[in-house]
């Protein structure tokens, strides 16, 4: 006849083992929050850029315009209204709406204020910050286009993080109604490193002309 042995794990060795996955857990799982915010964060920001491109092709059609200088984002104040957008909040100043201050992903001493002056601010139902201003420009880009507005969004409002690049991003509109990054809203060549390395340093119109051209996603 055999003998029937089991076998099992001592107490010492279960506690080793949950030990070790708890230290995995430990070093894994705010990678993990992190990525899954990063996610979170660009899914809103891509959303918002293309609610406000349809906005804008909408605009042109129902004016039969080619410019944007025919419809409501000639005027920041008539163009953030709620037959536009759904807003919760109009901001009598960007100091009622906008966190005081926002930090560099490059340097996280650095702290910086947004929006800069001018243009119109309102909160989305959403709980995103919106500020829009216009900035026309007589530089002649690609398909004798004309850069025309200027959009920053703080996807979360006066919660942290407030970090340029993470939860603050701007954006550019021209006349044809295109969204544009830095590069293409100043006709300038793209180059990777000095684009990263000034999202880094607290400029936002270059976080999203990384994001842009890397199919959506946080590489920085």
């Amino acid at each position: 006849m055999f003998e029937n042995k089991k076998f099992g794990f001592t107490l010492t060795e279960l506690l080793i083992a949950l030990t070790i996955i708890g230290a995995v857990a430990a070093l894994s799982i705010p990678s993990m929050m992190e990525n899954l915010n990063k996610k979170q964060m660009v899914t809103q920001l891509k959303s918002t850029v293309s609610s406000i491109q349809t906005l804008a092709g909408n605009q042109l059609a129902i004016k039969k315009s080619r410019t944007l200088k025919d419809t409501d984002f000639a005027d920041p104040a008539k163009l953030l209204q709620e037959k536009n957008f759904q807003i919760a909040k109009f901001c009598d100043s960007a100091a009622d709406c906008w966190a005081d201050k926002y930090r560099q992903i490059g340097d996280m001493d650095q702290a910086i204020a947004y929006p800069p002056n001018g243009g119109v601010n309102v909160v989305l139902k959403n709980g995103i910050v919106l500020n829009y201003r216009v900035t026309n420009s007589n530089e002649i880009l690609p398909g004798n286009d004309k850069l025309f507005g200027t959009f920053n969004v703080d996807l979360n409002g006066k919660d942290k993080p407030n970090i340029v690049g993470r939860d603050l991003f701007g954006f550019y509109i021209s006349e044809k109604g295109k969204i544009m990054d830095e590069f293409q809203a100043t006709n300038e060549e793209y180059v990777q490193a000095t684009s990263i390395n000034d999202c880094k340093f607290g400029l936002a119109t270059y976080c999203i002309a990384e994001i842009m051209r890397n199919n959506w996603t946080i590489t920085y």
